[in-house]
């Protein structure tokens, strides 16, 4: 016989509050598995597991934004490994296009071109007087 009443209402609610947390928690953690195989710190993934799991990561948008940048330079280098250059140019080109904007990204960026630009010479001459 099932209790009735505001007790029994709330013994649902915290069933399905604790079972809502538990799956939560599981699907984190499935997460977290996928995108370390994807970063691969430890360089002991093989390029397969690595563009499988970021190919995942990648398509269930587990990450968003910038953050996608990983994704797609840890697949890209992957596919290097492999040999496979134009898949890596393209995920290569994605993670630029991704890729997070700073301030100091782009000011180190362009103080180097500015630097470069300044310090060339024509050929043949001397930076001596």
């Amino acid at each position: 016989m099932r209790e009735v009443g505001l007790d029994a209402d709330v013994k649902d609610l915290r069933g399905f509050y604790i079972q809502s947390a538990i799956c939560e928690h599981q699907l984190n953690w499935e997460k977290h598995i996928v995108i370390e195989a994807c970063i691969n710190r430890s360089g002991n993934t093989a390029p397969p597991k690595v563009i499988q799991a970021c190919t995942k990561s990648l398509d269930r948008k587990i990450l968003q934004g910038n953050e996608r940048f990983f994704l797609f330079a840890n697949r890209a280098a992957a596919y290097f490994a492999q040999g496979d250059k134009q898949h890596a140019l393209d995920d290569y080109n994605e993670a630029v296009k991704s890729a997070p904007v700073t301030p100091t990204s782009t000011t180190t960026v362009g103080y180097s071109t500015q630097r470069n630009l300044m310090t060339t010479r024509p050929c043949g001459t001397s930076t001596q007087p």
